[in-house]
């Protein structure tokens, strides 16, 4: 029965209108006074294409609420809680230390225009995994300390903080809501002339109908791919080596392939889910022989909404 009723939900959803017959495009346009739950999960593992090994596992919530402001809107994150967690912590801390930053100031069109009250976060991740994070992490705390304190560093955390914002929503202020394919690389954070020669792909995955404070809205999933192949990183690698970078002499890439995907809300923008995996494969001589090693990252937060009153 419920199939049914979804479909009926789908056929109900009226096409998103443009003025002047212009493709329809998502606009920002998030709603003030409005509180999300964001459930997140890192994890990190690396197999041989045999045996699949776990390295870095967290699970862990917190609250997003959007306030109005002279500037556009205010974005703040907190009530962060630690929920479950396996192996070295320190991979998922550092890929999720964005989510600590308490408060963020967009435009009105949804550009990241700065962040506030980071002093905060040094002691907010020091405290939280020192007493949740087991009795390994306890033992270790001045080194964890020191590895905190250098990645929270003002400038480290603007960095993160702008950078994450810019995957969530930025990237896709204007795209058109059509599925299939989407010309170019679009937008990018740093210019492409800047960046490691890659790939870049973009596509709607599709539109479906999703829910916020009880009522069906229309969403809209988009997907970036970003994949680089040997003689792509071996450049790179060449090119970091000639400008005086050591470390890479001895690597052996083979490919690297990153997918973005976020479901925004077609008429507001705000997220329902976003999902990053990055693969890195690398050739490992063991033995005599070559053997191919594959590490795997993925992040993934879903987005439950509230409205306050």
């Amino acid at each position: 029965m419920s199939r049914y009723v979804l479909a009926l939900v789908v056929a109900a959803l009226a096409p998103l209108q443009a003025s002047g017959g212009a493709v329809p495009a998502l606009r920002f346009d998030w709603p003030t006074n409005v509180t999300a739950h964001v459930d997140t999960e890192f994890r990190h593992e690396y197999s041989d294409g045999q045996v699949v090994f776990l390295s870095s596992w967290l699970q862990m919530t917190h609250r997003m609420r959007v306030s109005p402001h002279a500037d556009g809107r205010l974005i703040q994150y907190d009530d962060q809680t630690y929920v479950a967690s396996l192996g070295d912590l320190e991979p998922a801390v550092a890929a999720l230390l964005p989510l600590w930053v308490p408060t963020q100031i967009v435009d009105g069109d949804g550009r990241f225009l700065r962040m506030e009250n980071a002093e905060r976060v040094q002691q907010h991740v020091i405290d939280l995994f020192a007493s949740k994070g087991g009795t390994e992490l306890v033992q270790r705390v001045p080194v964890f300390k020191d590895y905190v304190r250098l990645m929270t560093s003002d400038a480290g955390l603007r960095g993160l903080a702008e950078e994450n914002w810019y995957g969530l929503v930025q990237r896709w202020i204007a795209a058109p809501v059509a599925e299939g394919a989407l010309d170019g690389a679009g937008p990018q954070l740093v210019p492409l002339d800047q960046q490691a020669p890659s790939t870049i792909s973009r596509r709607v995955v599709r539109r479906a109908p999703c829910s916020r404070s009880g009522t069906v809205r229309e969403c809209v999933t988009y997907e970036i791919t970003t994949q680089r192949d040997r003689d792509q990183l071996a450049n790179f690698a060449k090119a970091l080596q000639d400008s005086g970078i050591d470390g890479f002499a001895d690597a052996a890439l083979i490919a690297e392939l990153k997918t973005e995907r976020v479901t925004l809300e077609a008429s507001t923008m705000l997220p329902h889910e976003l999902a990053i995996t990055r693969s890195v494969v690398t050739a490992v001589q063991e033995d005599g022989r070559v053997v191919p090693k594959i590490n795997l990252e993925r992040i993934r937060s879903v987005f439950s909404y509230s409205d306050e009153q």
